[in-house]
């Protein structure tokens, strides 16, 4: 397997506001995002990993993000890292 793509995911996040709601329960849902390995979509979830091991090809610290809350996703295999080597 070839090493999955890096992305960067932008989406709005669930949220919850506890205990009694004296006005109108009307709040924004929180904007979030996250760096990791595109992992694929399946069944209306984009799943992304922290971690990608090429010798064993397995994934770590996978998330599932519901594909509809996603507002953005953002190649990052075109920004290298510079070389700190000296």
């Amino acid at each position: 397997m070839t090493r999955p793509r890096k992305v960067e995911i932008f989406w709005l996040d669930a949220r919850t506001e506890a205990g009694w709601q004296v006005d109108e329960p009307l709040f924004f849902n929180v904007p979030m995002h996250c760096v990791g390995y595109y992992v694929g979509e399946k069944d209306a979830n984009t799943y992304i990993a922290m971690t990608w091991d090429p010798d064993g090809e397995s994934w770590a610290d996978v998330s599932a993000i519901p594909t509809g809350c996603i507002l953005a996703i953002i190649d990052q295999d075109a920004k290298e890292p510079a070389d700190t080597k000296e």
